[in-house]
């Protein structure tokens, strides 16, 4: 009797057969951390693909916060491995929250059944690590935490692994936007966030007078920041090639006739790579800021040549060492010739310890001298340490830092050796000389602490500003965050009338929503747009109601382009605004909005004017190749002619009324009825015939008489290119 074996639920007997499957499939299969000690060890490492490292520890929670405590027990250790290994081979993303719901999870499993096994967590082990969280975490981290737990509890279920986990939702709501409050610490936190303008002076002129390598390196890259709005990290994903150009249009002035034109130019633009999702993007150059982008792009380039020097090499050679002006070594030294203890120094930048060593070449003779952890490690097993050893040992500790080496990030065309934001080890140490042989990526609070300072050290260091004899007018040292020019370079942006989507798209953010946190404008500012809002129709009339509307993001209604009985709002588009009823019928024009009668166009709307000249030079591009296969015979071209003429047509009369100082802003311009000719009407204007079209309205007349001498101009140069 008593070899019998107790009665096993069969739904317990696959749960634990799931999770040792998942446990031994992490353990043995999956090779992520491996390098580190894998499943041995209780703490790993993960590097971002901006270089940035993060430690994550299989410990219990500390008594105090930010202190570890004791390694997990068994079997949740080996479970929290096989959970982290599996998440992050899917997709990397930033632990701490994972390994916050996996330490208080294991806390729960402790209080309440006193063995760390997550076969048995169920309802009060949840109650339990929820508690826990509650009285850890603070207010800011818990809603991010909650949901991390939300997608674990579900992940237990779906992966059959615990069956008896209740079910839960976050009760932990997003915390608010301090830039939106409207407390006295929130306004006192918004008035010491956002940069004043002296502070931009000052950051201005450090750029201006930076002469030692570091200042230099700091304040150019302080200077992209301010550029558009943009996180510290994003700008290890530029290049040395990272300014670029594209065709647009610009307003220019005369200077003969002292008038502003609209002229196509080069403008210039950063290829971007936005961190969180935001992807890459163009971010426009400011004309204002054009020529300190591009000596601040010159100077980064200049100082990063040597490190790109080594990336490169490294690339090329990953087994030969990268032989600097620092090496000592004859010409002709092999990679596999032996290196006396003098050579090696040489080749590491090393200082030399005791000249009568010099010539030793057993490195176990070198221990005295050089007793650090690198040289205990590159010296195991070797009686003799020769250049190759070198090249294996520092390509292998500098490429750590960039995950998909030798490409700098996501983009798979571009090399570590092209980065622009790269420098050596020790470049700007104060005691030590730079590693010639080295490439590192500065990180976001290597910058800060350039900005800021360090005034918390055993020996305080003061910011670049201070150093540079730089203070605000009230003698005041400037000390900053990296941030701080993204928020300021955010608000500006709303200051200038920046639309919400195309704002969001300027910073990188994945969410519209997410502006608001960076939008510090003044209470008063504030009022004034809501004022501003309230009392719009009060103020303007006419097509000038919709253009106010438009620039402060309020719907267009019916009533302001002229319609009091219809009810609804319309519809922006890329070149005024659609009044179709879109619960009637679908549009019938396919998105051809400049070919439809029941599109306003309004003089005055923002852009309007250059999106309308963009599209008259590819509608011009169409009809000349329309043009050609006329020319060359093929059937049915002859209509495709006709069409582009009528559409080449209304754009340049839309563009001609907009251009005519005789038609004021806020004129909305529809497209006629009588405009739309029949075929009849196209036959007589083919040969240059006008026909009589007569409008009620003076706006259409003049419109459908500019329209019909456009066709006639357009279809005479078709008579006179077929005459030729």
């Amino acid at each position: 009797m008593s070899n019998i074996i107790p009665f096993k639920p069969r739904h317990e007997r696959d749960c634990e057969r799931n999770l040792q499957d998942f446990v031994a499939r992490a353990r043995d299969e999956l090779t992520l951390f491996e390098e580190q000690g894998g499943f041995d060890t209780k703490s790993w490492k993960m590097i971002y693909a901006n270089g940035k490292p993060v430690s994550m520890s299989f410990t219990e929670l500390g008594a105090e916060a930010r202190h570890e405590g004791a390694p997990m027990r068994e079997p949740f250790a080996s479970f929290a491995k096989a959970y982290v290994r599996e998440r992050q081979s899917l997709k990397a993303v930033n632990p701490a929250n994972m390994m916050a719901v996996l330490k208080h999870v294991y806390v729960g499993l402790l209080a309440i059944h006193e063995t760390p096994d997550i076969l048995k967590f169920d309802g009060p082990a949840l109650r339990v690590a929820v508690e826990s969280i509650q009285g850890r975490i603070g207010s800011s981290l818990r809603y991010r935490v909650g949901n991390e737990l939300v997608t674990f509890l579900k992940w237990l279920k779906d992966s059959k692994i615990c069956l008896t986990t209740p079910s839960w939702a976050n009760p932990w709501k997003r915390p608010g936007s301090r830039a939106q409050g409207t407390s006295r610490e929130d306004r006192e936190w918004q008035k010491e966030r956002l940069l004043t303008q002296d502070e931009i002076l000052v950051i201005g002129e450090a750029f201006r007078l930076a002469e030692t390598k570091e200042h230099i390196y700091y304040t150019a890259v302080s200077a992209l920041l301010l550029n558009a709005p943009s996180r510290a990290s994003e700008v290890s994903s530029l290049t040395v090639e990272c300014i670029d150009e594209e065709s647009g249009l610009k307003e220019i002035k005369n200077e003969e006739t002292g008038k502003v034109e609209i002229k196509e130019v080069d403008l210039p633009f950063l290829n971007w790579d936005a961190a969180k999702g935001g992807g890459f993007m163009p971010k426009t150059i400011h004309p204002d800021m054009e020529g300190t982008i591009r000596e601040a792009v010159r100077r980064i380039t200049e100082l990063s040549q040597p490190a790109r020097d080594a990336a490169a090499w490294a690339i090329e050679h990953p087994d030969r060492f990268y032989r600097h002006a620092g090496c000592i070594t004859a010409p002709g030294h092999g990679e596999d010739q032996a290196l006396n203890y003098a050579e090696f120094c040489a080749a590491m930048g090393v200082k030399v310890a005791g000249v009568w060593k010099s010539n030793l070449f057993d490195p176990a003779d070198w221990s005295a001298q050089l007793d650090t952890k690198w040289f205990r490690v590159l010296r195991q097993g070797k009686t003799q340490i020769t250049y190759r050893d070198l090249a294996r040992f520092t390509v292998e500790k500098y490429k750590k830092a960039f995950p998909k080496w030798p490409y700098m990030g996501k983009r798979k065309d571009r090399l570590v050796s092209e980065q622009l934001c790269l420098l050596r080890e020790n470049e700007f140490h104060v005691d030590f000389q730079p590693k010639a042989y080295s490439w590192v990526s500065p990180s976001v609070n290597d910058l800060n602490h350039r900005l800021a300072g360090r005034p918390k050290m055993k020996v305080p260091k003061p910011s670049m500003f201070t150093e540079l004899g730089l203070h605000l007018p009230d003698s005041s040292p400037l000390e900053i965050t990296s941030h701080q020019l993204r928020v300021w370079g955010s608000t500006q942006a709303e200051r200038g009338d920046m639309d919400a989507i195309t704002l969001a798209l300027f910073a990188g953010r994945v969410r519209i929503d997410d502006n608001e946190a960076y939008d510090l404008r003044t209470p008063d500012e504030m009022e004034a747009q809501s004022r501003a809002l309230m009392g719009i129709q009060r103020a303007q009339t006419g097509g000038e109601l919709a253009i106010a509307a438009i620039q402060i993001n309020k719907p267009v209604t019916f009533a302001m382009l002229g319609d009091p009985d219809r009810h609804g709002t319309a519809q922006l588009t890329g070149y005024g605004i659609c009044e179709h009823d879109y619960s009637m019928t679908p549009c019938e024009k396919h998105g051809d909005c400049m070919a439809c009668t029941e599109h306003a166009c309004i003089k005055g709307l923002p852009k309007q004017l250059e999106r309308l000249r963009a599209l008259d030079k590819t509608t011009e591009n169409e009809f000349r190749r329309a043009m050609d296969a006329t020319e060359f015979g093929e059937y049915g071209a002859d209509k495709w002619v006709t069409y582009y003429a009528k559409r080449l047509a209304v754009i340049r009369t839309v563009i001609r009324m907009y251009q005519d100082d005789n038609v004021p802003d806020g004129t909305v311009v529809r497209i006629p009825e009588e405009l739309v000719p029949s075929n009849t009407q196209v036959a007589l204007l083919e040969q240059g015939l006008k026909t009589e079209i007569v409008s009620d309205e003076p706006v259409s007349q003049n419109m459908i008489d500019r329209a019909q001498n456009e066709m006639l101009a357009i279809f005479g140069g078709v008579n006179e290119a077929q005459a030729s």
